[in-house]
């Protein structure tokens, strides 16, 4: 249950993360967004990728909780991927 939860926040957070670039920003919301809020979604993205492995190591050891934290972040970047792909527009919801 608990690296549900991480992978939950490693989630938002590379969406977030996604947003604030301006080519995928594009993408999403048909527009580049201003710089506070790019910064802000940069910020909290970071934000929520530290905090899932803070919550990882809550509950392994240093070394398991680093390595499921790296699987969590290579499947999480490939169903960002994947679905900034085929249909961006669902990003909107985070």
């Amino acid at each position: 249950m608990i690296s549900v939860l991480a992978w939950l926040l490693c989630q938002i957070a590379f969406v977030l993360l996604c947003q604030a670039m301006p080519r995928h920003a594009k993408q999403i919301w048909g527009k580049v967004l201003s710089d506070q809020q790019e910064i802000i979604r940069r910020r909290s993205g970071f934000f929520l990728l530290a905090l899932s492995l803070l919550v990882l190591l809550n509950k392994l050891q240093l070394a398991g909780a680093i390595l499921v934290w790296f699987g969590l972040l290579s499947l999480t970047a490939i169903t960002v991927a994947i679905v900034l792909t085929m249909k961006p527009t669902v990003l909107r919801w985070f």
